[in-house]
């Protein structure tokens, strides 16, 4: 399967997830050098602490590798090494807020 079937899932995936986990962000690249679909969720408090997200992310990245075997996915918050360089798509649940902080510009909390 192509990255752009992958790419095509992942998307239909995290449209579902803010939907679920209305008060988060996620931003995706796809970088073809690593050949790894980056996945940042927003804010760190649900990617750490979130029993539902972990449940979520575990099941997502199962059926992952299941269908494309020979792709890699990553999944990480604002506080991580890695980032995000080029962002492919973003989006936004119904209630997510973005204030400003010395991480990167940029703080995000729950309102």
């Amino acid at each position: 399967m192509s990255n752009l079937e992958a790419t095509s899932l992942i998307k239909e995936a995290l449209n579902g997830f803010v939907m679920s986990f209305p008060k988060s962000r996620v931003r995706y690249e796809f970088d073809i050098n690593a050949n790894v679909h980056c996945v940042e969720i927003i804010p760190n408090y649900i990617y750490q602490l979130k029993n539902d997200y972990i449940e979520w992310e575990n099941n997502f990245t199962n059926n992952f590798i299941s269908l494309f075997p020979d792709q890699n996915i990553c999944f990480f918050s604002d506080d991580a090494i890695v980032g995000i360089k080029n962002i492919q798509f973003e989006l936004e649940g119904s209630s997510y807020a973005e204030l400003i902080s010395t991480n990167e510009g940029k703080a995000h909390i729950v309102v």
